[in-house]
């Protein structure tokens, strides 16, 4: 179908691609793996997210707790 979920849905996703995107150029330009991807917050908060990028990354996603922490220098 082409109802609202679905919309939604392929903008999630697309969102994902985009993140797993600039990983692999990441990896690519620093000849290294990621293992683990630590978030802190924006579009990670969504379990659907971090599933998405974890699954076309290959990396475990692990999100803070307490929301966003990059101020803190964590």
């Amino acid at each position: 179908g082409r109802g609202r979920a679905e919309v939604a849905r392929a903008t999630v996703e697309g969102v994902a691609h985009q993140v797993a995107d600039v990983l692999d150029a990441l990896i690519e330009s620093q000849d290294a793996g990621i293992a683990t991807i630590h978030a802190d917050g924006g579009a990670l908060r969504s379990e659907f997210v971090a599933r998405c990028v974890a699954d076309l990354t290959g990396a475990a996603v692990v999100r803070a707790d307490g929301g966003e922490v990059a101020a803190l220098g964590v």
